[in-house]
């Protein structure tokens, strides 16, 4: 889909947003909304999931500082990063590095 392109190369810049992915698109933030929900898809589950994605390839790489982490995942605090880790993985960021790097060795 067009739009999980757009939201994952946007991301990192945090210009994942409704209104600019509308504007590429050509459309109106309201269309691009209807016409995700025939979907049964919602633009901030659509972030949500690309920054699942990311995060848990940026965790598997453990050169990359957790704060580096967070900011290519569009987030500007990193309590914010913190808070959504423990709501993917029900862990830190720490915890789940170390969690993904255990499993991969």
């Amino acid at each position: 889909m067009q739009v999980e392109a757009l939201i994952r190369r946007d991301l990192a810049a945090g210009q994942a947003t409704l209104a600019r992915a509308a504007r590429e698109l050509c459309l109106t933030e309201r269309t691009l909304q209807r016409r995700l929900k025939t979907h049964s898809v919602y633009f901030k589950d659509m972030v949500d999931r690309a920054r699942l994605e990311r995060a848990q390839a940026c965790l598997s790489s453990p050169g990359l500082a957790l704060v580096d982490v967070a900011a290519s995942l569009g987030y500007a605090e990193q309590s914010s990063f913190n808070r959504a880790c423990q709501r993917w993985f029900a862990a830190r960021p720490q915890a789940c590095r170390e969690r993904l790097l255990g499993s991969a060795g």
